[in-house]
């Protein structure tokens, strides 16, 4: 059974594998839980938020889990343009390791001259 706990790194095997996305996003600019102290923009960071496990009599019968994938750029358009990428690649996929994924929230801001959107991701692991 797979588990949560290597949500990052099945997103980071998605997201660097892309090759649309990697002419947005380079994807040395491409991190779990925090950027490089040198990171240049634009890059996508992304976390796992929550995971609740759901028991059976039986033991484990799945991983839910919630990530958030966030892209920072000094222009607006990159933000979006690499997000919507993202939510191609991620949005309602179904594979070895991942069971079912949606969208649950998205937010935007602008704060120190860089843009920022965040798409909020709940999923079932295999």
């Amino acid at each position: 059974m797979n588990s949560a706990l290597t949500v990052n790194k099945h997103i980071y095997g998605i997201l660097s594998s892309d090759e649309r996305l990697c002419k947005m996003v380079d994807r040395k600019n491409m991190f779990p839980i925090v950027a490089e102290e040198n990171a240049k923009f634009p890059m996508i960071v992304f976390n796992r938020d929550a995971v609740q496990v759901e028991y059976t009599k039986d033991g484990v019968a799945d991983d839910l889990c919630q990530f958030t994938v966030n892209c920072y750029a000094k222009n607006y358009t990159q933000t979006v343009d690499a997000l919507q990428r993202v939510r191609e690649l991620l949005e309602l996929r179904c594979d070895g390791y991942f069971r079912r994924v949606t969208i649950t929230a998205m937010d935007e801001e602008w704060n120190d001259n860089v843009y920022h959107q965040s798409l909020t991701f709940t999923c079932i692991i295999n």
